[in-house]
């Protein structure tokens, strides 16, 4: 349910912007633009048209002739037009889902606009600044914007820019829950656009005051409101807006479970969008359907029309809804047992939604997360899961998200048989649910399923007129026409045959030149691909081949397993070769040595560089060396005597940070030696740093300087983690900050508990939720082990 709504927020938003005259079209536009030798101000507001009219539909071709508006605005030193492109570059950002350039482009629109008298392009900016700031949960800021447009369009009795501010303001009520205040707001609006004789702007206003009487359960108010819009934009021959109206009659279907009818005019609605190429209402229908086929369990059909979404979104540059599918998809999954998928998904919409800053949608699928890890016995993940969603349901003020978290956590607790938090977030659910649920609301929702059913079945027998209707109208409307259509082809068919004739003829002669250029052309593509193919292929199968060769310099796990049991390995290159390295050995003394280390650079280059440490480090163990301090020196000697020779001025500066540990069979001794790397200790959830020499092992100003040995007793129970620095140095996270090393040591604080397969299979799904799309910075290793 809390997905529909988000879907209907975004009507919402589409359906409220500020709506500019446009009489040209677009291919009119085109040609003025193509053949026009003069750059003036005429020239401008051709361009500015063009940008408008693809606002919509193709927000990337929008922003291409903003920006050549802005080129041309500047050689006439208009920064009013400069301005006003830089603003739609804003709003295309905006429609896309891309919020953060968005408010870049808006900025630099008022920084530009403030230099002018141009009030009304401030107007505008204003009202565009308010959409952006209620797509991120700006409330305060987004009313804010709001009274300042509506301030500028009042001073110039600009009554369009008066009647989309008072729409602005409905969505912010509806946002917050206000939906009788948002009717209020949609009426007003409604009025000022019936004065100035907006059909479409009144449509519109129809449309979305139906949607508020779904929201209230008015079902048989929100039909008629439907119907209403559905009428003008019949008269006006309005494809778009027909097929709006067709897709909310769907939803309101879909609301009321009456899945046969909803299917019927989102069928309708598909339809028509594909008729007129309309490409984000062709989004909203596969959205809607793939919604609806789930409630069917029609489960491959509405994966298939989340994957018509994604690939048609992608197309359109509207990105914004993909984090949703990925969810629904996820959701799916769940639906079916399959929670591997579904994991795999919902990471998917967890990456999507923080790059485009989709927060609802981000909590909703922290919420869904932590449901599946509460059904599958995995109590902590869904805890950690729970905490997220609880955050950004306080942060976008959605009290009823935080409600259904503190049940989540007071489950997951609960089974987790730690009864006083369970306790707690139960008593913070009630509370909350008392509050929204008070005496009044109860006895409302006791009288609700009666009138529902009343409400319905009204709201059948409006349609079945209203189809009634349509059908004797279609059939005069057909009579009509079938006798002018008759008169018309038979004229028609004999130009047809003619020109045909004379046309087909001349695509002959073209046709057998063509043929000759096409064969020779393809013959030298196909040429080109295939040396392509076979340079792609040699470089892959020499990088393979360099990867299974590091490979067989790491530590076997029939050695590790011999001499740690109990330990896992968290192992991830950047790229397929790698410069962090983990390498054991016996000793000569019957001590078990372990190095996790970090040679300079990675992929291929950092790859070649571990070799070389990793032979270092084994001149030292044949010469019998067995104290950690004395290996890194010896191996650091070794490495710098190698690098003499690389050509550069200096000598070789390049090496390695690493740690290394040597454990006596027993394992109540640990010798340590470290370079740069940490080495942490947790005991009784408290984690024991054993600090490194702030020097790395290669040509340094302190590399004659004696590495340092330690000695620490150990205690069963006793968990050893030695790390290089790629996971704490990853960018990721809301803000693309780095995860630190703070974080991952609160991190494998509470996951002490767990198997040490679980533990590295929690670090794997904390590393790429917090990476999300961005790439992997560093080459990643961390080893644990368990005394």
């Amino acid at each position: 349910m809390k997905l529909f709504k988000i879907c209907i927020i975004l009507v919402l938003c589409f359906a409220t912007k500020l709506s500019f005259s446009q009489n040209t079209k677009v291919d009119s536009l085109l040609r003025i633009y193509k053949s026009h030798k003069e750059v003036d101000t005429s020239y401008l507001n051709t361009i500015y048209a063009i940008v408008y009219s693809y606002q919509n539909n193709d927000p990337d071709t929008s922003i291409y002739y903003a920006n050549q508006l802005i080129k041309f605005a500047k050689q006439l030193n208009n920064k009013a037009q400069e301005g006003r492109a830089t603003m739609m570059i804003g709003v295309a950002y905006n429609f896309k889902g891309d919020y953060k350039k968005a408010q870049e482009f808006i900025s630099k629109a008022f920084n530009l606009l403030d230099k002018t008298k141009q009030n009304l392009y401030l107007g505008h900016c204003y009202y565009n600044q308010s959409n952006l700031l209620l797509n991120t949960f700006k409330y305060d800021a987004a009313l804010a914007s709001l009274k300042n447009a509506e301030k500028i369009f009042i001073s110039l009795g600009r009554k369009e820019g008066i009647a989309a501010c008072y729409a602005n303001y409905a969505v912010l009520c509806h946002k917050t829950n206000k939906i009788d205040d948002a009717l209020g707001y949609y009426l007003k609006s409604l009025k000022v656009r019936e004065e100035i004789k907006d059909m479409k702007g009144v449509a519109n206003c129809y449309i979305n005051i139906g949607i508020l009487y779904s929201d209230k359960s008015s079902f048989p108010k929100s039909l008629d409101s439907y119907f209403k819009a559905l009428k003008i934009v019949e008269k006006l021959n309005d494809k778009r807006g027909i097929g709006d109206c067709l897709s909310s009659i769907g939803n309101l279907y879909t609301q009321m479970s009456n899945l046969d009818k909803a299917i019927e005019y989102h069928n309708k609605a598909l339809k028509i969008r594909e008729e007129i190429g309309h490409k984000k209402g062709l989004v909203g229908s596969y959205q809607n359907l793939g919604i609806i086929n789930r409630k069917l369990k029609k489960f491959d059909t509405s994966i298939e029309y989340y994957l018509k979404v994604i690939k048609l979104s992608e197309e359109i540059g509207y990105l914004s809804d993909l984090g949703s599918c990925y969810m629904n998809i996820g959701n799916i999954f769940a639906d079916r047992g399959m929670n591997d998928k579904a994991i795999e998904y919902y990471l998917k919409a967890v990456r999507t939604n923080r790059e485009y800053f989709s927060s609802e949608a981000l909590e909703i699928t922290f919420g869904n997360m932590a449901n599946l890890f509460n059904e599958t016995g995995n109590y902590k993940m869904a805890i950690a899961y729970c905490d997220s969603a609880l955050a950004l349901s306080k942060e976008i003020g959605d009290i009823d998200g935080e409600r259904l978290a503190y049940i989540d956590l007071s489950d997951a607790y609960s089974k987790l048989k730690n009864y006083k938090n369970a306790y707690e977030y139960h008593v913070k659910y009630t509370a909350l649910t008392d509050s929204i649920f008070n005496n009044e609301n109860s006895k409302q929702l006791g009288d609700l399923k009666t009138q529902f059913e009343v409400d319905k079945k009204e709201v059948e027998l409006k349609a079945k007129a209203q189809a009634e209707q349509e059908k004797l109208k279609a059939i005069a409307t057909e009579e009509k026409k079938r006798q002018t259509i008759v008169t018309y082809s038979i004229i028609v068919v004999l130009i047809i045959v003619i020109v045909f004739s004379a046309l087909l003829l001349k695509r002959f002669r073209l046709t057998n030149k063509q043929k000759e250029i096409i064969e020779i052309k393809s013959k030298q593509t196909e040429e080109q691909k295939h040396i392509i193919e076979e340079k792609h292929k040699e470089i892959t199968d020499s990088i393979n081949y360099a990867e299974r060769i590091q490979r067989s310099f790491l530590a076997t796990k029939e050695l590790l397993d011999e001499n740690l049991k109990d330990y896992f390995v968290f192992f991830q290159p950047k790229d397929v070769v790698s410069g962090d390295f983990y390498y054991a050995s016996k000793l000569s003394n019957g001590n078990f040595a372990l190095i996790t280390a970090d040679s300079t650079g990675h992929g291929v280059p950092g790859a070649i560089m571990s070799l070389l440490n990793i032979t270092s480090v084994e001149t030292a163990l044949k010469d019998g060396f067995t104290e950690p301090s004395v290996i890194f020196n010896d191996t650091r000697k070794t490495i710098i005597e190698r690098l003499k020779k690389d050509g550069s001025p200096d000598g070789g500066k390049d090496g390695m940070d690493a740690s290394l540990i040597i454990l006596n069979p027993k394992k109540t001794k640990l010798k340590y030696a470290a370079a740069n790397n940490p080495i942490w200790i947790i005991r009784n959830k408290e984690i024991i740093e054993l600090a490194p020499d702030k020097m790395p092992i290669g040509k340094h100003d302190k590399d004659t300087v004696p590495f340092t040995e330690h000695e620490f007793d150990l205690q069963k129970g006793d968990l050893i983690y030695t790390l290089t620095d790629g996971m704490p140095d990853q960018f990721g996270g809301l803000k693309g900050k780095k995860f630190m090393y703070k974080q991952l040591k609160q991190l494998l604080i509470s996951i002490t508990h767990e198997s040490m397969e679980n533990q590295r299979q929690f670090l794997v799904v904390a590393l790429n939720a917090w990476k999300g799309n961005l790439e992997q910075v560093d080459d990643i290793t961390l080893i644990g082990i368990r005394i």
